[in-house]
């Protein structure tokens, strides 16, 4: 939901259901009943505001009396209220990455918040960014941003640390590999399902997922080749694909943190 405050997803992107985001009936509904909602001049904390709420998450100052913040906090209040109305289901879930939007979500005092952790290889990380793709929901010739390794790394041990650091609120918190989910996406899948109360899915006998609608606004363009069937399957093309430069550069700015996840600084043979 980070990225409804971004004026070309709204007027652009399209809604998981297959939908143009400003057609969908379910968005429509709920972007109605926020029409208090300056979407323009309210927009989601930018970078240095971030510093200044990170500085607050850890030094522990009280980030009500900042009132822009609070006036933000109010508005993703009133929106999960309009989709729990709307959807009458006890569970959102919200595949905001930013850590920012987390910290915010945990300040919520009528929400209880489940922070799921999902960390992968930063060199894995690192080769995907520098790939091409197509973003066919903006257009046949949109492409997401391809970044180079070092901005890359310097983000992945960012959000990573902030997303570390948010274990001290009181919220309850997953961390999960992607390592660990590719090799056993069910199991993995449903534990997390049972902590918040949802029941259990499972595959086909092909290994794959059906999915329910899902009203998502933004995402890996790779979930419009697949909809609602998902087979998940372990990528490693960056073992034998990212350059020795870009795994050395890669493995020095994000090294203390892949300790801390288990992986190994040397560079993996191809299963």
């Amino acid at each position: 939901m980070a990225y409804l405050w971004e004026p070309e997803v709204r007027n652009n992107s399209y809604c998981g259901c297959g939908i143009k985001l400003d057609c969908c009936p379910f968005w429509r509904r709920i972007v109605a009943d926020q029409e208090w909602v300056d979407f323009e001049k309210d927009r989601s904390p930018d970078a240095r505001q971030f510093w200044r709420f990170f500085g607050d998450l850890i030094c522990r100052r009280d980030s009500a009396k900042d009132l822009p913040y609070r006036r933000f906090l109010n508005r993703i209040e009133s929106i999960y209220r309009a989709i729990s109305n709307q959807t009458h289901g006890s569970v959102i879930i919200d595949s905001s990455k930013r850590p920012m939007f987390g910290l915010a979500a945990a300040r919520l005092p009528d929400v209880n918040v489940t922070l799921i952790h999902l960390v992968r290889d930063s060199r894995g990380c690192a080769f995907s960014w520098t790939q091409r793709k197509a973003r066919l929901e903006l257009g046949e010739k949109s492409f997401m941003s391809q970044v180079p390794a070092c901005p890359t790394a310097l983000q992945w041990t960012a959000r990573n640390l902030q997303a570390d650091i948010l274990r001290t609120q009181k919220s309850r918190h997953i961390f999960l590999r992607y390592e660990d989910l590719v090799a056993r996406p069910a199991f993995e899948v449903n534990k997390i399902l049972r902590q918040v109360s949802l029941p259990s899915i499972s595959t086909d006998q092909d290994g794959i997922f059906h999915a329910p609608v899902s009203h998502g606004i933004w995402g890996n363009p790779d979930r419009w080749s697949s909809m609602r069937a998902i087979k998940v399957n372990k990528d490693e093309r960056w073992v034998t694909g990212l350059s020795t430069r870009d795994f050395a550069v890669t493995t020095l700015l994000s090294a203390p943190l892949l300790k801390w996840y288990g992986y190994k600084l040397s560079r993996p043979r191809p299963s």
